[in-house]
C-alpha cells in the first residue's frame, strides 16, 4: 500500500449510535436523497422508517441503541450513502475494509460503482459474504455455477470454497451480486428483491441477462471448436 492510497473502512454492529450522519443529512443534499431513497426500499420490511428512528429529535447520542433490524439497516444507510457521495466528489477508494455488518456496505459499494478491487479483495468479500449464508442458500449459488455433491458426505461449503479459490476475476464479481441479492431476500421473495432493485435503479435486466447469455454462447461454441479441431492447432504450431 503506498503512502497516498485511500482506505474506506465500514464498521459493523457496534460502532452505531442515534443521529450519527446528521449533520451530513441537514446539510449535505446528496447524502440526504441517498438516505431518503435507502429508507423507502428498506420501509417495507422494517415496518417503519429509519429516518424515523436514527434522527428522531427525541433521542440523544449516548442512548443504547440496539435493535438489531434497526442497527443494521441504519449501519447499511449511513455508511453506503457516505461512501457514494465521497466517491461521487471524487474521492476513489484503492482498498475497501470492512467488518460485521460494514461488508454489506462495502459490497454494494464495490458493486455499484466503477471500482476496480484485486482479485484477492474480491475473493475476501465474496468469502466472508458466503460464509453468512446458510446451507440451503449457498447451494442455490452453488448450483447457478455448476457446483453439486457427488456424494452425500460432501460438504457444499468446501466445494464452494475451492470453486473460489479457482474463479476468474470476472466471476467473483458476479457472485458478489448474485450473494448481496440473496442476503437482501433473507426474508422476502428473492425475485421480487431483483426487480425492485433493477426498477430503483433503472437497470434493463433483460438486456444485461441476454449479454451474459450471449456471451456465454460464444464461450461454449469457441470451447467445442477448439475440441472439435485439435489437430488444426497442432497444424499451426507446426507451421509456427
Amino acid at each position: 500500500m503506498s503512502e497516498r492510497s485511500t482506505v474506506f473502512m465500514f464498521s459493523g454492529q457496534g460502532s452505531q449510535y442515534y443521529q450519527m450522519g446528521r449533520s451530513f443529512f441537514d446539510g449535505n443534499a446528496a447524502f440526504r436523497n441517498t438516505v431518503l431513497q435507502l429508507s423507502d426500499v428498506a420501509r417495507p420490511l422494517l415496518g417503519r422508517s429509519i429516518i424515523d428512528v436514527l434522527y428522531n429529535d427525541g433521542r440523544r447520542k449516548d442512548e443504547l441503541f440496539d435493535e438489531i433490524k434497526l442497527t443494521s439497516a441504519a449501519i447499511f444507510i449511513v455508511e453506503y450513502a457516505l461512501a457514494k457521495v465521497l466517491i461521487d466528489d471524487g474521492v476513489k477508494p484503492d482498498y475497501l475494509l470492512a467488518s460485521s455488518m460494514g461488508i454489506y456496505a462495502a459490497a454494494a459499494i464495490a458493486a455499484a460503482v466503477p471500482v476496480r478491487l484485486m482479485k484477492r479483495d474480491l475473493l475476501f468479500v465474496v468469502e466472508r459474504l458466503a460464509s453468512l449464508l446458510d446451507e440451503s442458500r449457498l447451494a442455490v449459488v452453488a448450483k447457478q455455477h455448476g457446483i453439486k455433491k457427488a456424494k452425500d458426505s460432501d460438504s457444499i461449503g468446501k466445494l464452494f470454497a475451492a470453486y473460489l479459490r479457482r474463479a476468474e476475476e470476472s466471476a467473483l464479481g458476479g457472485l458478489l451480486v448474485e450473494i448481496t441479492i440473496l442476503h437482501a431476500a433473507t426474508r422476502q421473495n428473492a425475485a421480487q428483491v431483483l426487480r425492485d432493485a433493477a426498477s430503483a435503479y433503472k437497470v434493463d435486466v433483460d438486456a444485461i441477462g441476454l449479454k451474459v447469455k450471449q456471451e456465454f454462447a460464444a464461450k461454449e461454441k469457441a470451447k467445442k471448436s477448439a475440441k472439435a479441431n485439435p489437430s488444426a492447432r497442432s497444424k499451426t504450431k507446426k507451421a509456427a
